[in-house]
């Protein structure tokens, strides 16, 4: 069961956890989650030595995000990348949001995401990038047969 305040009892949560090969050499998922939440949704963390990465795809609704400085509202086909190592926050801007999310880490990971979002920015339209979306739906497929 889910327990974060406004997370409805829809969403769904996995976890992962690496083999020590994977944690040394490779990228790895080691969170994600399909959430629908209500308007009391709310996350936020401060500055800390996380080294993790966090992906979020907005698929209905808006969300409202602080994070690098800049507040943004992002909505349905909106993507960020960003460092959860840096303070961020982002709540649910109107009755709900549905959004997929995932916790990466790794040797390089944390390089990668700096190199892309560096480029680009930290947000990007999925129609942008149209192989996106069935990439995530075999990432959450591969993620539910490892429970």
């Amino acid at each position: 069961m889910i327990i974060d305040q406004g997370v409805l009892d829809d969403s769904l949560r996995f976890f992962h956890e690496a083999d020590p090969f994977t944690k040394e050499n490779l990228f790895y998922i080691e969170r994600a989650g399909i959430y629908h939440c209500d308007s009391t949704y709310q996350f936020a963390r401060e500055a800390s030595e996380i080294r993790t990465c966090q992906m979020i795809l907005v698929e209905e609704g808006c969300l409202q995000m602080q994070y690098g400085g800049e507040q943004k509202e992002m909505c349905p086909g909106d993507m960020i990348l960003m460092h959860l190592g840096e303070p961020h926050l982002y709540r649910t801007a109107g009755a709900e949001v549905r959004m997929i999310w995932m916790h990466m880490d790794g040797r390089g990971c944390l390089p990668y995401v700096r190199l892309i979002t560096g480029t680009g920015g930290n947000t990007m339209k999925l129609r942008r990038y149209p192989g996106v979306r069935e990439i995530l739906d075999r990432i959450f497929i591969l993620l539910d047969k490892s429970d």
